[in-house]
């Protein structure tokens, strides 16, 4: 049975997954792993899928890895890059992890246009073969690209010029995603990627996000490009990103410096505020441009808002109770869900809020250096004046 999606294209069928989805999803999975550091690709990894609900499983081979996804009847199919490894094994080998596999994410919804998402991801392929001299692979991932690059690199944890600074290979990973994208990478990827978080996705698995639903969010039509697929294989090539580590030492430093100066801006004014403003009981507390977001449903940046705006406000400054919190966010995601359809399950928000601690929402005049297409968004929704 096939469908038809609303543009008249044939959609993929949605009935149980047929052996052609099956055999793309083996020929994918197994595309994928020649991407991995030969050394560790018989380590266990994680998988995840949508039927896990983003949940990481730990996989010791092939098969498992399949049987999970057929689980998942395909939809949202994800292996990590990086094998996984316990304390006790890092502390009995010595090993480093190091930055052996890239990933740079371009998703679509975060660009004016089509042409500008495009030119964008011409010009990522393009430093690629500048600045490393190789050719990634590139795949369709159902609302944007990733580009998957093989390389070495060696520890940054054994420099001692980079012991000042937390975690610096993964660090590293950040900095050759935004140095490949010219900065236009995912934000929210490129800010919380890691060594245990670097998901990819398969060729010829389908993306749930990307998939027609009805009101009770069943599948009721797949269209063409719900399908991850491989627009450019990558050249084989696993080449040396060592000499990139100067450039990645500078560019930290810069962070840091930014991340004081606003870090001072910001207590200046919250300790300013909390003089003249602020002597009310807590659950009088109000910023008016976060009341007027929790208002105004948007269809971009919702997670975003979610973990660093809604949860610490409504915890730490409103004084709420978590399943307070939890509901008015809840009642603010269903409303974005109208204007466009999420894509991460809200489920997550209980995860945020258990780790909001005794953070503060980002300072409005901090926004627009750390989420400048947020930022611009609530301006054109009368949101922040």
């Amino acid at each position: 049975m096939t469908t038809t999606t609303t543009t008249g294209t044939p959609a993929i069928d949605i009935a149980i997954p047929t052996i052609d989805r099956i055999q793309k999803v083996v020929e994918g999975l197994k595309f994928i792993i020649t991407h991995f550091d030969p050394t560790s690709d018989n380590r266990p990894r994680t998988i995840s899928t949508y039927k896990t609900g983003g949940k990481q499983i730990v996989v010791n081979n092939f098969e498992e890895a399949m049987t999970r996804f057929k689980a998942a009847k395909f939809y949202d199919c994800r292996i990590s890059a990086y094998p996984v490894y316990n304390d006790e094994y890092i502390k009995r080998t010595g090993l480093r992890l190091t930055s052996s596999l890239l990933l740079c994410d371009l998703d679509k919804e975060h660009f004016r246009t089509a042409e500008e998402f495009e030119a964008t991801a011409k010009k990522t392929l393009l430093n690629f073969r500048k600045i490393l001299g190789s050719t990634p692979t590139q795949l369709w991932t159902g609302s944007g690209y990733h580009f998957l690059q093989p390389q070495s690199a060696i520890a940054l944890e054994t420099i001692e010029d980079f012991n000042q600074f937390a975690g610096p290979s993964r660090k590293f990973l950040q900095f050759e995603e935004w140095l490949m994208t010219d900065g236009k990478a995912d934000q929210n990827h490129n800010r919380t990627v890691s060594f245990k978080n670097c998901m990819l996705r398969i060729p010829g698995s389908l993306n749930f996000g990307a998939c027609q639903r009805n009101d009770r969010d069943e599948i009721i039509g797949i269209p063409p490009e719900a399908e991850v697929r491989i627009i450019q294989h990558w050249d084989g090539n696993r080449p040396s990103a060592n000499h990139l580590i100067p450039r990645c030492y500078m560019w930290l430093k810069a962070a840091e410096i930014k991340d004081m100066q606003r870090r001072i801006e910001a207590d200046k004014i919250s300790r300013y505020k909390s003089r003249k403003y602020y002597q009310r009981p807590s659950r009088e507390k109000r910023f008016q441009w976060i009341e007027n977001l929790l208002n105004k449903p948007i269809h971009d940046h919702r997670y975003y808002c979610t973990w660093r705006i809604f949860a610490p406000y409504l915890i730490n400054v409103r004084g709420l109770s978590k399943q307070e919190a939890f509901n008015i966010i809840q009642t603010w995601l269903v409303k974005c869900s109208y204007v466009k359809r999420l894509n991460f399950p809200t489920e997550k928000v209980n995860d945020v809020l258990n780790g909001v601690g005794d953070f503060y929402p980002i300072a409005r005049l901090n926004l627009e250096h750390d989420n400048k297409l947020l930022f611009e968004l609530l301006k054109n929704e009368g949101v922040i004046y």
